[in-house]
């Protein structure tokens, strides 16, 4: 994925945030809507990452252990850096 651009970062951690609170539609849509048309390409990033799952089964992706522990430090140090 490489490095976000500063301005995607913010959005990142509240689509993240929106999956934690299991609203999955917000988290596409808070990425559709910050993003553009490369939300897609984000999308599948975030999972190489680990930081979501994408199961095929599901619509949906979830956040795994590890995005929570972003969230976590993000919220800790005021970080942004996904």
């Amino acid at each position: 994925m490489g490095t976000l651009p500063e301005c995607w970062r913010g959005i990142v951690l509240e689509a993240l945030k929106r999956l934690q609170r299991d609203d999955a539609r917000g988290f596409e849509d808070t990425l559709w809507l910050g993003i553009g048309d490369g939300w897609w390409s984000l999308r599948q990033g975030l999972a190489r990452k680990g930081l979501i799952e994408l199961r095929p089964q599901e619509t949906y992706p979830t956040i795994t252990p590890r995005g929570t522990a972003l969230l976590l430090r993000s919220s800790q140090t005021g970080s942004t850096r996904p």
